[in-house]
């Protein structure tokens, strides 16, 4: 459907670096199973990573760089994307 809806975590701004990048975040919180969204900004357009612009769905937001909202707009934008973001949860 619409859009995230409340941010439940987050993490501090990080500089990436080549390679796995980790950022634990600030006040851990229990998630039981389920979909959840994972947002995420980068501070410029200088990101970059493979993704297949030939298959999947991908929502977004056009939002300066800071801490991301508390709550998200039902009415993101879309675009044909695909990529994988890889995360642990560690309790």
């Amino acid at each position: 459907g619409g859009g995230p809806g409340a941010k439940l975590a987050e993490t501090n701004a990080f500089t990436t670096v080549l390679g796995w990048n980790t950022a634990s975040v600030i006040t851990p919180v229990a998630l039981a199973p389920g979909n959840y969204w994972l947002a995420y900004l980068p501070e410029s357009d200088d990101l970059n990573f493979r993704a297949d612009r030939s298959i999947g769905q991908i929502r977004y937001y056009s939002v300066p760089f800071g801490p991301l909202p508390a709550t998200f707009s039902s009415s993101p934008s879309s675009a044909v994307t695909h990529w994988s973001f890889y995360g642990t949860l560690v309790p």
